[in-house]
């Protein structure tokens, strides 16, 4: 038992270390696994940013017109995506459902203030 107090006495600094490291990890795993990542990579961030535009642009209320609009200026971007709309589809819808969405709009509108 000694042993252990003194070991533990000398090596104080890095057992602490260790510990909040695992603790670091388990909130990382944690987080990842409750919360959707869609805004990693420059597609879905466009498509953030077209949907961002339709919200100004239209308003609450006009779900179908702000789709046509994310639609028509990502496909005019990328047109060798034409036969994937319903995937894009279920991307923007991702990203209005998001619990991330309210707080990136927050930050895009005030961005451009």
């Amino acid at each position: 038992m000694e042993k252990v107090i003194q070991f533990i006495e000398t090596n104080y600094q890095f057992i602490i270390l260790a510990f909040v490291a695992i603790v670091e990890l388990v909130f990382a795993i944690i987080r990842k696994r409750s919360k959707v990542e869609i805004y990693d990579d420059s597609a879905t961030s466009e498509l953030l940013d077209l949907t961002i535009e339709a919200e100004k642009e239209f308003g609450a209320g006009h779900g179908s017109e702000k789709m046509g609009f994310v639609l028509s200026k990502y496909l005019c971007k990328h047109p060798g995506l034409k036969g994937y709309e319903s995937i894009i589809q279920s991307i923007v819808e991702r990203i209005l459902k998001s619990p991330q969405r309210k707080e990136t709009i927050d930050e895009k509108k005030d961005e451009t203030v």
